[in-house]
Protein backbone atom coordinates (compact mmCIF):
# COMPACT_ATOMS: atom_id res chain seq x y z
CA UNK A 1 0.00 0.00 0.00
CA UNK A 2 3.15 2.53 0.78
CA UNK A 3 4.71 1.32 -2.53
CA UNK A 4 7.83 0.39 -0.50
CA UNK A 5 10.03 -1.93 -2.17
CA UNK A 6 10.36 -5.35 -0.04
CA UNK A 7 13.19 -7.14 1.17
CA UNK A 8 14.00 -10.64 1.84
CA UNK A 9 16.79 -12.13 3.73
CA UNK A 10 17.39 -15.94 2.85
CA UNK A 11 18.51 -18.35 5.31
CA UNK A 12 22.37 -19.27 5.34
CA UNK A 13 22.67 -20.13 8.70
CA UNK A 14 20.34 -23.04 8.35
CA UNK A 15 19.28 -23.02 5.11
CA UNK A 16 21.14 -24.38 1.70
CA UNK A 17 22.10 -22.74 -1.79
CA UNK A 18 19.13 -24.63 -3.83
CA UNK A 19 16.51 -23.18 -1.00
CA UNK A 20 17.72 -20.05 -1.49
CA UNK A 21 17.71 -20.19 -5.60
CA UNK A 22 14.08 -22.13 -5.34
CA UNK A 23 13.12 -19.00 -3.13
CA UNK A 24 14.45 -16.46 -5.79
CA UNK A 25 12.61 -18.33 -8.72
CA UNK A 26 9.10 -19.07 -6.38
CA UNK A 27 9.42 -15.25 -5.82
CA UNK A 28 11.02 -13.56 -8.95
CA UNK A 29 10.52 -15.90 -12.19
CA UNK A 30 8.12 -14.64 -14.89
CA UNK A 31 5.58 -17.00 -15.92
CA UNK A 32 6.10 -19.81 -17.79
CA UNK A 33 7.04 -23.63 -17.67
CA UNK A 34 8.20 -24.49 -13.87
CA UNK A 35 7.66 -25.98 -11.13
CA UNK A 36 8.02 -23.21 -8.85
CA UNK A 37 5.80 -20.77 -11.20
CA UNK A 38 3.06 -23.70 -11.20
CA UNK A 39 3.37 -23.48 -7.46
CA UNK A 40 3.08 -19.77 -7.13
CA UNK A 41 0.05 -20.03 -9.03
CA UNK A 42 -1.40 -22.66 -7.77
CA UNK A 43 -1.00 -20.66 -4.07
CA UNK A 44 -2.89 -18.12 -5.83
CA UNK A 45 -0.31 -15.37 -7.36
CA UNK A 46 -0.23 -15.40 -11.31
CA UNK A 47 2.22 -12.41 -11.87
CA UNK A 48 5.96 -12.59 -9.64
CA UNK A 49 6.68 -10.36 -7.01
CA UNK A 50 9.84 -8.98 -8.86
CA UNK A 51 11.53 -8.36 -5.48
CA UNK A 52 15.38 -6.54 -6.35
CA UNK A 53 16.63 -6.66 -2.37
CA UNK A 54 18.24 -9.76 -1.50
CA UNK A 55 19.76 -10.09 1.88
CA UNK A 56 22.25 -13.04 1.96
CA UNK A 57 22.03 -14.20 5.58
CA UNK A 58 21.14 -12.59 8.99
CA UNK A 59 23.28 -11.19 11.60
CA UNK A 60 25.96 -14.41 10.31
CA UNK A 61 27.91 -13.11 13.12
CA UNK A 62 25.64 -13.62 16.37
CA UNK A 63 22.58 -15.86 16.40
CA UNK A 64 22.76 -16.17 12.40
CA UNK A 65 25.28 -18.80 12.93
CA UNK A 66 28.14 -17.46 14.91
CA UNK A 67 30.36 -17.25 11.42
CA UNK A 68 33.56 -15.73 11.14
CA UNK A 69 33.78 -13.44 8.71
CA UNK A 70 36.02 -15.94 6.75
CA UNK A 71 33.59 -18.31 6.82
CA UNK A 72 30.67 -16.18 6.11
CA UNK A 73 32.47 -14.77 2.80
CA UNK A 74 32.73 -18.48 1.51
CA UNK A 75 29.66 -19.06 1.84
CA UNK A 76 27.94 -15.82 0.84
CA UNK A 77 30.11 -16.48 -2.75
CA UNK A 78 28.26 -19.83 -2.97
CA UNK A 79 25.09 -18.16 -2.49
CA UNK A 80 25.67 -15.56 -4.36
CA UNK A 81 26.74 -17.94 -7.37
CA UNK A 82 22.77 -19.18 -7.91
CA UNK A 83 20.55 -16.13 -6.91
CA UNK A 84 19.70 -14.69 -10.46
CA UNK A 85 17.48 -11.87 -11.20
CA UNK A 86 15.20 -13.66 -13.96
CA UNK A 87 14.95 -10.33 -15.25
CA UNK A 88 16.30 -9.35 -18.19
CA UNK A 89 15.83 -5.29 -17.19
CA UNK A 90 16.85 -5.42 -13.72
CA UNK A 91 19.44 -7.35 -11.24
CA UNK A 92 19.13 -9.01 -7.93
CA UNK A 93 20.60 -6.62 -5.27
CA UNK A 94 21.93 -8.89 -2.88
CA UNK A 95 23.32 -7.45 0.42
CA UNK A 96 26.10 -9.24 2.45
CA UNK A 97 25.76 -8.89 6.38
CA UNK A 98 28.13 -6.23 8.06
CA UNK A 99 29.07 -6.73 11.36
CA UNK A 100 27.26 -6.18 14.63
CA UNK A 101 29.37 -3.67 16.01
CA UNK A 102 32.19 -1.83 14.82
CA UNK A 103 34.38 -4.39 13.52
CA UNK A 104 36.48 -2.87 10.33
CA UNK A 105 37.88 -6.35 9.94
CA UNK A 106 34.78 -8.16 9.01
CA UNK A 107 33.80 -5.60 6.43
CA UNK A 108 37.63 -5.40 5.61
CA UNK A 109 37.63 -9.43 5.31
CA UNK A 110 34.09 -9.43 3.05
CA UNK A 111 35.27 -6.98 0.36
CA UNK A 112 38.16 -8.76 -0.14
CA UNK A 113 37.00 -12.01 -0.52
CA UNK A 114 33.77 -11.47 -2.73
CA UNK A 115 33.90 -10.53 -5.93
CA UNK A 116 32.62 -6.89 -6.36
CA UNK A 117 30.58 -8.81 -9.57
CA UNK A 118 28.51 -10.77 -7.01
CA UNK A 119 28.03 -8.07 -4.19
CA UNK A 120 25.36 -5.26 -4.38
CA UNK A 121 25.70 -4.11 -0.91
CA UNK A 122 26.91 -4.86 2.34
Amino acid sequence: MIKAEPYLAVNVGGGTVQEAAEWVQYVNHPNGTSYLTDMRQQNGRTKPWNVKYWGVGNESWDCGGHMTAEYYANEYKKYATFMTSYSNTESLFRIAVGPGWEDFAWTETIMKNVPLKMIEGL
